[in-house]
Order: C-alpha cells, then structure tokens, then sequence
C-alpha cells in the first residue's frame, strides 16, 4: 500500500510539474506572438507614413501652376487663344 501512494505522489508531483510548466511556457509563446504582431504593425505604419508623404507632395504638386498646366495638358486641354491641332496618320509603334 505504500508503493502504491508513493507512486500516485510521484503521479500527482508529474502532473503539477508539467501543469506549472505550461503555466510559464503559455505567456512566453504569446509574448513572442505578440512581439512579431508588433513587428508587422510596425512596418505598415512606416509605409503608411511613406503614403502620406507622397500624397501631401503630389497635392501640393497638384496645387501649384505648373502641376495645374502639366495636369490639363495630359487631359487634352489648351489654355485661351491656343489653337489644337490633331495629327492624322502616323505610324503606330
């Protein structure tokens, strides 16, 4: 009967062990989950960043005199007094 305790003892001190291992391993494989979240997190936030930079300065581009004249030129547009002409039969590339 003696062995029989000290083996369930054995059993019981098995069991809490591997239970207090979980306990620690569960929030450290989430503490590195969650660092490589950040990681991501981290790397959109600078292209997002990088995003705005680039539309601020094609708005001001956009909004400057030689953005408006540049921009209506590529709609086909022509300022007041200019004549259009339209080439026929070129070659195509």
């Amino acid at each position: 009967m003696a062995a029989g305790r000290a083996r369930l003892g054995r059993i019981v001190l098995v069991g809490v062990t591997l239970l207090l291992a979980w306990s620690a391993i569960s929030p450290a494989l989430d503490w590195i989950h969650t660092r490589g979240v950040a990681a991501e997190q981290e790397a959109r936030l600078a292209d997002l960043r990088q995003t705005q930079r680039d539309l601020r300065a094609e708005r001001s581009y956009l909004k400057s005199e030689r953005g408006i004249v540049l921009e209506a030129r590529e709609l086909n547009m022509v300022r007041e007094g200019e004549r259009t002409y339209q080439v026929k039969g070129l070659p195509r590339r």
